[in-house]
């Protein structure tokens, strides 16, 4: 290809001073070429392995790297800057003549994608390993993914164990896909509000009701926005609906003509009924259904690829079962979500109903440690981050969507920040804690419903693990 079918130019520039001359160890024909190059107006990078002064001979380059050597490390860390691999933040140990840059000079540029921390890694995560290892000989869970990030790195990510217990069973990779359950909340409803609420599309303050006319009865009309993301709604915290109706159509119904069991805002009961609620709020605004939204204005600008409502077929095998069901669907749940509600609302709901991978999930998290954006998209506004991961009154730890830590006893443990972290648990044994103090976040995912949900070791184990976490990061 012609340099001028080019859509970007990097001019590797292997120069040294000539000794006791002061020269560039360049020939004429080399300037000429790098002017010539120039000239086509193509965007252009130029990295000097060697010699810094090459910019104030050719000052018209529009950007400029410098390594001040030509040997492989150097030029692996050239490569890496470019591709947003690494952080730039080298300063000029010397003026550039014939050029605005003096001594001292330089910029930072932090990746706005989430890294993976080099294997020789100076972090000890044995601790983790052999907690998650005895809690699968205790059976606590089958198989688990789990994943820490720390400063902007992926420090820990490993599978272990298998997708049920029986011998032949499928072990637990990088492509298992497991049943969120309520992260759901977090990932999904949440997500989508925060988009809304950035648009100016939705208010927090606003009555449910100027959204969904269909909700101003039997005591419900002073609930707004808020009220659900609060869970201080008054709406009860859930119903066996599948004992009660045959069909989506009338659990809506029902939930819309549900009474509430307290005045909005005066308490506080945990609602899978209120995000059903907030769901319908967003489809109202977006005009489509939450999973379109959610895949069209998130998860497919994240690359979460294994991020989704209702499984294909196609991707049965990688997800993960969770219960024997054998009290309704009298089948083995793999592929199809746990959760009986959301089950009825046809898979997708805005308190179930998604299925996901640490992976995917980390690309999520990373926005909320990075401000917002990921790659060249600003995804959430800061402001609305802070917002929605801040707890937001006395009258419980919760946040928007979103929980905080408790003084008393907590999933997340006994050291992630009191007053800087924020978390969601998943019935099925999932969970999402960030400390943003400390510029960590660890994403569990495991199937301890299988094969019974009587099962609720986990309970024991999560502040264990965060512990265990919080100290191989910290000490």
């Amino acid at each position: 290809m012609d340099s001028e079918d080019a859509d970007l130019l990097l001019l590797a520039i292997y120069a040294n001073v000539k000794s006791f001359t002061g020269k560039i160890d360049l020939h004429e024909e080399q300037f000429e070429f790098i002017e010539g190059l120039l000239k086509l107006n193509i965007p252009t990078v130029g990295i000097s392995f060697g010699n810094p002064f090459i910019l104030s001979e050719v000052p018209s380059i529009p950007t400029y790297l410098t390594t001040y050597g030509n040997v492989p490390l150097s030029q692996t860390s050239a490569v890496n800057a470019l591709l947003g691999n690494t952080t730039i933040k080298g300063k000029l140990p010397i003026d550039l003549p014939n050029t605005q840059f003096a001594a001292w000079d330089g910029i930072e540029h932090f990746p706005n994608r989430l890294l993976f921390q080099d294997e020789d890694s100076n972090y000890n995560f044995t601790n983790v390993d052999s907690l998650i290892k005895s809690a699968l000989k205790e059976k606590v869970f089958p198989g688990a993914s789990i994943l820490v990030g720390h400063r902007n790195r992926v420090v820990f990510n490993k599978n272990y164990g298998f997708q049920t217990y029986e011998e032949d069973a499928i072990p637990i990779d990088e492509n298992s896909i497991f049943d969120l359950a309520s992260l759901t909340k977090v990932v999904g409803t949440t997500s989508a509000a925060m988009l809304l609420f950035d648009q100016g599309k939705l208010s927090l303050t606003e009555k449910v009701i100027t959204y969904l006319p269909e909700f101003n009865n039997n005591g419900k009309e002073n609930v707004t926005i808020e009220n659900l993301l609060l869970h201080n709604s008054g709406l009860p915290a859930f119903k066996p609906f599948y004992k009660l109706y045959n069909d989506s159509a009338e659990v809506i119904d029902a939930i819309m003509n549900s009474d509430i069991e307290f005045i909005p805002g005066t308490n506080y009961l945990y609602s899978d009924l209120g995000f059903i609620v907030l769901q319908k709020v967003v489809e109202r605004i977006a005009g489509q259904s939450i999973d379109k939204f959610l895949e069209e204005n998130l998860f497919s600008l994240l690359d979460m690829e294994h991020t989704f409502y209702n499984p294909s077929p196609k991707t049965w095998f990688h997800c993960v079962p969770t219960e024997k069901d054998e009290y309704w669907r009298n089948q083995l749940l793999k592929g199809r979500v746990h959760d009986e509600t959301a089950y009825m609302l046809n898979g997708i709901a805005g308190h179930a109903g998604l299925f996901s991978n640490v992976n995917d999930l980390a690309k999520l998290i990373y926005l909320y440690v990075n401000n917002g954006k990921y790659k060249d998209a600003q995804i959430f506004n800061s402001s609305t981050i802070d917002l929605f991961t801040t707890r937001f009154s006395e009258l419980s730890t919760r946040a928007y969507g979103w929980d905080t830590m408790s003084e008393e006893k907590s999933s997340a443990g006994e050291y992630f920040s009191l007053e800087n972290s924020f978390g969601h648990n998943g019935f099925t044994g999932t969970s999402i804690w960030v400390d943003k103090e400390e510029g960590l976040f660890v994403i569990l995912l495991t199937n301890r419903v299988h094969p019974s949900r009587k099962n609720r070791s986990i309970i024991g184990f999560r502040p264990k693990l965060h512990d265990a976490v919080f100290k191989a990061v910290t000490q």
